[in-house]
């Protein structure tokens, strides 16, 4: 099975395709802040931000994007309603990939942007915007999402190779984190991820030039083969069409020609592969507990992300 290109872009860091109860979607070229909606036709730039934006999420009455320093919400006209710091301004860290959990909540991970090991965490933010921080120690959290059941979240530390399961309930939260599937390295690094209705997942593989599905049983049991080595994240549009995005940044470290289909979005006819996605959760965090809160992290100051670095040590 093979993805088909649905736009150019030649983003630095295509990310973040999501689903919203409208049937548009969001995606993000994380490394400009720039924020996209695509409904039928092409994608249109709906904003931009200062610094990174890693997703944007549905919240009710407008939109939750994840950044460089916290959550930040916006009503329907994107006037800013309410923030959220959750790293301070002189550390090095940022929000990664995250999801709206079954009860409205948050879940994400933090990761140091100069990937060193150990110096990232998963968190959650409850709807009354109370934090807790679910694991530390871990080094690039990456793709989350809940799965059919409603009682589990599915989630990846991309320098592991781990998709790890987690029990989740509304009264407990997430809890009880425990290895579910290894991912070889000759597949390429699980980056973001999507849950389908059936309980599996579909994985984007980061290095490998592929999306991969992993079955509600930890087996790896389809492959697409997408047109550029470095697909980030997957997920399903209304018609239940595969999204994937994709980075080119790999190539302007290295002061190397960007391919075609770097950067670009790639897509999969329903037809084709076959499984259907989960309805969008929309985020209720409350605009009256928004706070300021202490670090999370304990990353200090010092350089950038640098993704050639990331995926050499991978290989």
């Amino acid at each position: 099975m093979r993805a088909e290109l649905c736009e150019k872009r030649g983003a630095d860091l295509g990310e973040g395709p999501q689903l919203f109860p409208d049937g548009s979607m969001r995606w993000v070229d994380l490394l400009r802040g720039e924020v996209y909606r695509k409904s039928k036709g092409p994608s249109a730039l709906e904003r931009s931000y200062p610094y990174e934006i890693s997703k944007v999420l549905p919240w009710e009455g407008g939109e939750l994007a994840l950044t460089r320093y916290g959550i930040e919400v916006v009503d329907l006209t994107h006037t800013p309603v309410f923030s959220l710091p959750l790293i301070a301004s002189q550390e090095r860290g940022r929000c990664s990939d995250g999801t709206v959990l079954p009860d409205g909540s948050i879940a994400l991970g933090i990761v140091d942007r100069e990937l060193r090991p150990g110096r990232g965490s998963l968190v959650s933010v409850g709807t009354d915007c109370q934090v807790r921080v679910i694991t530390r120690g871990c080094t690039i959290p990456n793709g989350i999402a809940s799965l059919a059941s409603g009682e589990s979240v599915l989630w990846t530390d991309s320098a592991t190779q781990m998709l790890t399961l987690l029990d989740w309930s509304e009264s407990t939260g997430l809890h009880s984190p425990r290895p579910f599937v290894h991912i070889p390295d000759s597949v390429g690094t699980p980056d973001g991820l999507v849950a389908d209705s059936a309980g599996g997942a579909w994985v984007a593989m980061w290095g490998g030039g592929a999306v991969i599905h992993v079955s509600h049983e930890g087996e790896i049991d389809e492959r697409i083969e997408v047109g550029t080595p470095f697909p980030t994240a997957v997920a399903f549009d209304v018609e239940d069409n595969l999204l994937i995005t994709s980075g080119s940044i790999v190539f302007r470290e290295q002061s190397l020609p960007v391919p075609l289909g770097a950067g670009d979005l790639w897509i999969v006819a329903a037809g084709d592969h076959g499984t259907r996605g989960l309805p969008p959760v929309t985020s209720l965090l409350s605009t009256q507990c928004a706070t300021s809160f202490d670090s999370l992290t304990t990353i200090p100051s010092g350089g950038s992300t640098n993704y050639s670095k990331w995926r050499e040590e991978d290989s």
